[in-house]
């Protein structure tokens, strides 16, 4: 069992994978629209929502351009590595 924080990977279920297929990707800006990206890896908060059912961050939505109630595939990340370097910067002055 790997060690505790837990990590996971999310990733779309697209019109190519035999699972079924995510809505098609919603329209987003283009500072924020990315089509490469497929898969995102975060950490479990808590494991308390109903059965078939995980609660995503925003961010993991909008990465993904996800709708509610989209299909998504979660793996458990067993070969992250663990970070070297974190560069920060504010949102506003």
């Amino acid at each position: 069992m790997p060690e505790i924080p837990w990590l996971f990977e999310v990733s779309r279920v697209d019109d190519d994978d035999d699972d079924v297929p995510t809505s098609p990707r919603v329209k987003l800006p283009p500072p924020l629209e990315d089509r490469g990206l497929t898969k995102v890896v975060g950490g479990a908060l808590d494991f308390r929502a109903p059965a078939n059912f995980i609660f995503l961050p925003k961010w993991m939505f909008v990465a993904l351009a996800l709708k509610p109630k989209d299909v998504v595939r979660v793996r458990l990340k067993e070969d992250t590595p663990a970070g070297s370097m974190v560069k920060l910067r504010p949102h506003t002055r």
